[in-house]
């Protein structure tokens, strides 16, 4: 059988969790120190991976046995150049900013530690709105890896179903995902949060409303 992942190893102590890089098993470790040689070891401060999917009084959340290897974050504003008469420089107006635009791939097989089919299936519904009698409710969903943190729209997820079959079953899944990351009021240079969370979107909240 071939040798799906790496392992990396750590004798730091008790204080560890273990999860799933795309290529590796990485071993993510909270207060406590790592001995410096050959062990390659991801510390985070707060080691929570997971996906929720809310809609207006109902959610569904999931811990993430993966976290990707790299996340592209981008934003970008429109400043239209418009002439001055008299002038040999024209003036930038600043007409808005857009929306954060989020995307990451991730592989997941069917071997890591929780129930992948749980993960699938949520990230499946990420982009289907749920049906009422008066309304359409859009989902919003929230993404975090540690420190980073976003919650918006998903406008794409893309599966790529590998092989091996197990039990007529793809054991290995390649998910692409985009999302637009919204802020939940208009937000100025000043209130900005930390880089890898700018709208303070990596908290799990409390959510009052009811699982769906």
């Amino acid at each position: 059988m071939a040798v799906l992942y790496n392992v990396m190893l750590s004798d730091t102590g008790d204080n560890k969790t273990t999860y799933y890089s795309s290529n590796t098993k990485t071993t993510v470790v909270t207060n406590s120190a790592v001995r410096a040689g050959s062990e390659s070891i991801e510390v985070r401060e707060n080691s929570n991976f997971y996906l929720a999917v809310s809609y207006a009084n109902s959610y569904k959340s999931v811990e993430l046995p993966v976290c990707p290897d790299e996340i592209s974050d981008s934003t970008t504003a429109n400043f239209p150049l418009q002439s001055v008469i008299g002038s040999s420089s024209p003036f930038a107006a600043y007409v808005g900013t857009g929306a954060r635009e989020i995307s990451f791939s991730m592989t997941l097989h069917r071997e890591m530690p929780g129930n992948i089919e749980n993960v699938l299936e949520l990230l499946r519904a990420s982009v289907y709105p749920k049906y009422t009698n008066s309304a359409v409710i859009p989902p919003v969903t929230r993404f975090v890896f540690g420190k980073f943190g976003v919650k918006g729209v998903v406008t794409n997820v893309n599966f790529t179903w590998k092989k091996p079959l197990v039990q007529n079953t793809f054991a290995l899944c390649e998910v692409s995902v985009s999302i637009t990351g919204l802020p939940t009021k208009v937000v100025d240079a000043t209130e900005l949060g930390y880089s890898l969370d700018p709208f303070k979107n990596s908290a799990m909240p409390n959510y009052t409303s009811t699982l769906w």
